[in-house]
């Protein structure tokens, strides 16, 4: 933000022009010019901040979170338009529930994605990117699963790279710290022959401007590959595409032990079998008393 009227500081911030001006009367935001008034876009980012964090502890106070209020938020955004067809009529009624959305949504996702999300076809992160690079409007820069509730949907071949290279990194520092991990690897991997969809987002942890949810740990992304990995191999299989289910089931194992290392716990079994080895390994007991039957 180089440069930022009160009424571009009032569509950052979702409020109204006046507001602005009565923050700037009060000396709660500071100018870089007085006549016209002209914000300084690093404070008005800062005060989006504190609203943000504002709004944060008041969703934990009511036992709720962001990818609830994203829920209700677009539940409302979307709700039934009842014959509204026209494109002028359309506008307008997007433009009034725009307009009842919740303030604590306005902050926390702002105007860009709440545009975004009234519509119906494309990448929604892609066109809260478009929104946000207008005069006063912010966009999301990184994957979270408020703003992925809010879209109903995942970041798209295009802007997914970018969303989440750096939540990528950070949980696969998470899982393996060594380095040269399983994760390391199928990301360099190159893709199979019958994948028809892109690998799905990783989220990236919110930045001080854009808090939106507090970090997993990388738990919802490894349960959603887990999920896809289990549909992808049934369809190898039915298909009888032999070497590419064999690679499935590598993928299903590694990342079944990427999720327990994840959760905090051995995904080894635990406990030992009457002879005293570990359950889970192999021994001879079995083989010997099958042998003397015989």
């Amino acid at each position: 933000m180089a440069y930022l009227s009160a009424a571009h500081a009032a569509r950052y911030l979702a409020v109204s022009e006046r507001t602005v001006r009565n923050m700037i009367g009060r000396g709660e935001l500071e100018t870089l010019a007085a006549a016209p008034a002209r914000p300084a876009p690093a404070h008005v980012a800062d005060v989006l901040a504190v609203r943000q964090q504002q709004v944060a502890r008041e969703l934990t106070l009511q036992r709720t979170d962001a990818v609830a209020l994203a829920r209700q938020t677009r539940a409302m955004l979307r709700r039934e338009r009842g014959g509204v067809n026209l494109p002028e009529d359309l506008a307008a009624y997007q433009q009034r529930r725009l307009a009842l959305a919740p303030m604590a949504a306005k902050t926390t996702f702002g105007l860009a994605a709440l545009s975004a999300a009234q519509t119906d076809d494309g990448c929604r992160w892609c066109k809260a990117a478009a929104f946000g690079r207008l005069p006063g409007m912010w966009a999301p820069t990184v994957f979270s699963e408020g703003f992925r509730e809010l879209f109903g949907q995942d970041p798209c071949q295009v802007c997914g790279p970018s969303l989440c290279a750096r939540a990528m990194d950070a949980l696969r520092a998470r899982v393996h710290a060594g380095g040269g991990g399983l994760l390391e690897a199928r990301a360099q991997a190159p893709a199979p022959r019958m994948r028809a969809e892109p690998r799905p987002a990783a989220r990236q942890a919110p930045t001080p401007a854009r808090p939106v949810q507090a970090d997993d740990g990388g738990k919802g992304m490894v349960q959603r590959r887990l999920k896809e990995t289990r549909a992808r191999l049934k369809t190898a299989e039915r298909s009888g595409d032999r070497q590419y289910a064999t690679q499935l089931r590598r993928t299903l194992t590694a990342l079944t032990a990427d999720a327990a290392r994840v959760d905090g716990r051995d995904a080894a079994p635990r406990g030992r079998k009457a002879c005293g080895t570990p359950v889970g390994t192999r021994c001879e007991c079995h083989t010997s008393d099958r042998r003397r039957q015989q």
